[in-house]
């Protein structure tokens, strides 16, 4: 066990505490850096809505961004709930079964730890199962299930040692690929809303999901024209005054980061330079500043065109000219159309004017011929 300046009683109290407590006793070989703030704000909102007698049935949704220790921080939080509260059955749910399978099997080696042997006893004494995708047990004084489902699998009439999860833990649910595919997108959605939320206990359940935001894809729109559901569920969420949510990006508003120690700001503008020169920025802003809603500038900028030199057109008239034409719908909607006049001199096309319709294609067509 590791050593402590305090009692086993202090430790435990400690433990019910201090998140960094509970970690330093569960994980001592990997805990090696304190939890920042708003991490630590998110372990105890969450410790006090499942502690809660008053809401039945709490909804968080977490966006905590990658290479933060997001997983760590659920392991940990499951064997908090085994530890200190009344959950009887933690159903955990991943993208994939053997994921969820592997978050248990992590989890019972917390639990078989030294440190909460010596301070709670062994977990495995009094066992009824004990599968990779499913565990019941007798410890802290109640019969414990926890089970592992992969997403979009069977959850319809789960019902392990007579009882229904009172608690789901979604972690990492919804892969990339889905969330930017509109069919795999609304296939998951559905089956979150009417398979997964529905197999809840009848009397109190508190969920939790916790993932990344993908780049914004649009399934269905409004009477008003916005967007009325995306493919990235997280994103749904956190939108929905139902749920409460917690989402955080690796660079905070003021300029600092969230791990500093972890992820120092010059690493991740490093990071988002390199994902800028593929082309793919709007990915580092979904997934690791958890804003989908950045888009990246695809329209002409007029300023970044260089100046010609005055004497260019002193050498006399040009050798030819020609005319480019960006064309569009010409609806109410549609983007302008946008036409260029280039006249060559020395060999050297220059653009020397831009002209801007909102008009039938075919007249403007037409027009610009005659």
């Amino acid at each position: 066990m590791q050593t402590f300046d305090m009692n086993a009683e202090e430790v435990i109290s400690g433990m019910q505490e201090e998140v960094d407590i509970f970690a330093s006793v569960l994980i001592p070989e990997n805990y090696t850096l304190p939890f920042p703030p708003i991490l630590r704000s998110f372990w105890y909102a969450l410790v006090d809505q499942i502690s809660s007698t008053s809401i039945r049935f709490p909804k968080s949704a977490i966006g905590i961004p990658r290479g933060h220790a997001k997983s760590t921080v659920i392991k940990l939080f499951i064997c908090y709930c085994i530890l200190f509260t009344d959950r009887k059955f933690i159903a955990v749910i991943c993208a994939k079964a053997s994921l969820a399978e592997n978050i248990l099997m992590d989890v019972m080696d917390m639990l078989s730890s030294p440190n909460v042997q010596t301070l709670f006893g062994r977990w495995d004494l009094q066992v009824k199962r004990d599968r990779t995708d499913s565990k019941i047990f007798h410890f802290r004084g109640r019969q414990i299930v926890l089970a592992a489902i992969g997403a979009s699998g069977s959850f319809r009439g789960m019902n392990l040692g007579n009882e229904r999860p009172d608690m789901m833990i979604f972690d990492d649910a919804q892969s990339k690929d889905c969330a930017e595919s509109m069919a795999e997108a609304d296939a998951f959605i559905s089956w979150f809303a009417a398979t997964a939320m529905k197999a809840k206990s009848p009397t109190r359940c508190a969920y939790i999901y916790v993932g990344n935001m993908y780049k914004e894809l649009p399934l269905s729109y409004d009477d008003a024209g916005n967007i009325a559901v995306r493919g990235c569920l997280l994103h749904n969420l956190h939108l929905d005054p139902a749920w409460t949510s917690y989402i955080s990006g690796a660079i905070l508003a003021d300029g600092t980061c969230l791990w500093p120690e972890l992820h120092s700001l010059e690493t991740l503008l490093e990071e988002l330079a390199g994902d800028t020169r593929l082309g793919k920025e709007d990915e580092w802003f979904a997934e690791v500043q958890n804003d989908p809603t950045f888009k990246k500038h695809l329209h002409f900028d007029i300023g970044k065109v260089p100046i010609v030199a005055p004497e260019i057109h002193q050498t006399g008239s040009p050798h030819s000219a020609y005319m480019i034409l960006d064309p569009s719908l010409g609806k109410k909607k549609s983007d302008d159309q946008a036409v260029g006049i280039f006249r060559i001199y020395d060999e050297i096309p220059i653009l020397e004017e831009i002209h801007v319709f909102k008009q039938d294609i075919k007249l403007l067509t037409k027009e610009l011929i005659d």
